[in-house]
């Protein structure tokens, strides 16, 4: 836990337990692809976004954001602009495809609107099973 707050890049924990009950009732609609899914129902994206929480920040993130720890606890939906709804969706979907790693440039926001451009270094996804 020192390590993750001592960091000098940003790092969020978060939890994405929620997507499990959300892709379960998918399969029992009879969805097969959620790319396919995701195609013919864009706002599922936000969805997941509202579903999926932040559960602790590290102080660089608390630098970046110009925000205290419980600005940014809570869903990450508010973080994500609708510009980069597909970067959040393509990063779910390695994580379902179990890719070892998912980077991408995109923009985030601020809990006081500020939109600024993030480029993600490398998110690792060891052992996830959404």
């Amino acid at each position: 836990r020192n390590v993750f707050h001592a960091m000098s890049v940003s790092f969020w924990e978060l939890d994405f337990s929620a997507l499990a009950g959300m892709f379960g009732a998918l399969r029992a609609k009879g969805v097969t692809s959620l790319r396919a899914h995701i195609a013919e129902n864009p706002r599922f994206v936000r969805q997941m976004m509202e579903a999926s929480q932040v559960v602790d920040v590290n102080d660089k993130s608390l630098q970046l954001f110009n925000a205290t720890r419980d600005q940014l606890v809570g869903p990450v939906a508010r973080f994500w602009p609708p510009a980069s709804e597909h970067i959040f969706a393509a990063s779910v979907m390695a994580s379902l495809e179990r890719k070892s790693h998912f980077e991408a440039e995109t923009k985030f926001r601020t809990p006081d609107g500020v939109v600024f451009d993030l480029s993600s270094p490398d998110h690792r996804w060891p052992g996830t099973t959404i």
